[in-house]
């Protein structure tokens, strides 16, 4: 188990919503030798970075910290 494990703590990290793009950077990453590994892109934690004031905020809490700057970076489209 340990093993299996920290085999993650040297991987990067991606997130994409894209199933099509990580399926290539994931290829990308393996014939390179880069270790990879796609992260979760957790709608429920926009609930989170709902605001009354604003479109959203760019502070989801605590919880998902790079989740919540992932699924912000989502909705910010940027000319």
């Amino acid at each position: 188990m340990i093993e299996y494990w920290f085999r993650f703590l040297i991987s990067a990290g991606m997130y994409t919503a894209s199933d099509e793009l990580a399926k290539e950077v994931i290829a990308a990453s393996q014939r390179s030798g880069e270790k990879l590994w796609r992260m979760p892109m957790e709608e429920s934690y926009w609930e989170m970075m709902k605001s009354g004031v604003a479109d959203m905020v760019n502070f989801g809490g605590r919880a998902g910290g790079s989740i919540t700057a992932a699924l912000f970076l989502k909705r910010v489209r940027i000319p």
